[in-house]
């Protein structure tokens, strides 16, 4: 099992990541695009990974199951124009209650959603790490399919633009 401190690094690198995806979202035609009539559009994705992912830690680390009652609440009064901050708070919040857990909680066992057994670590890594990866791929997809032709693997995987190739004359 890897340690608490490898597991925040890599996901405040997802949240880096994230971040820098989220930047590029800058109209309103790039902000409301959905894929299709019945998915989230980019401003939904980017409420939902802004909230999901401290509320899924509190309800693995804790014996509480209320971390996802005020989540949607939350979405629903989410505003866009605030992710940076509402982001960051909660990823602090997130690394700040993982901190607070001992690694023998880490290890017990716990059953989630009444169906999926695991370590509190284990429901950290196939839930709040897994949800950080596949929402950035699903925002990086959003910005490509709503016209942002540009991005590419360094600004999926690398949280960064590609390097401007010099044109040879």
């Amino acid at each position: 099992m890897i340690s608490k401190q490898t597991f925040i690094a890599k996901l405040q690198n997802e949240v880096r990541i994230i971040k820098h995806l989220a930047s590029k979202a800058t109209t309103p035609e790039l902000l409301h695009f959905r894929l299709s009539d019945n998915q989230r559009t980019t401003a939904q994705w980017l409420a939902y990974i802004a909230l999901v992912g401290v509320a899924g830690a509190k309800d693995i680390l804790s014996d509480d199951a209320s971390g996802f009652e005020t989540f949607m609440d939350d979405m629903d009064n989410f505003d866009v124009n605030n992710f940076d901050t509402i982001f960051d708070k909660n990823v602090a919040d997130m690394i700040a209650i993982i901190n607070a857990v001992s690694d023998e909680k880490l290890h017990e066992e716990k059953t989630m959603f009444g169906r999926f057994t695991d370590t509190r670590a284990g429901h950290l890594m196939t839930s709040v790490y897994n949800w950080h990866v596949a929402y950035k791929t699903q925002i990086f997809l959003q910005l490509k399919a709503a016209g942002l032709k540009d991005l590419g693997t360094m600004n999926l995987w690398g949280g960064m633009d590609a390097p401007v190739k010099e044109s040879s004359q």
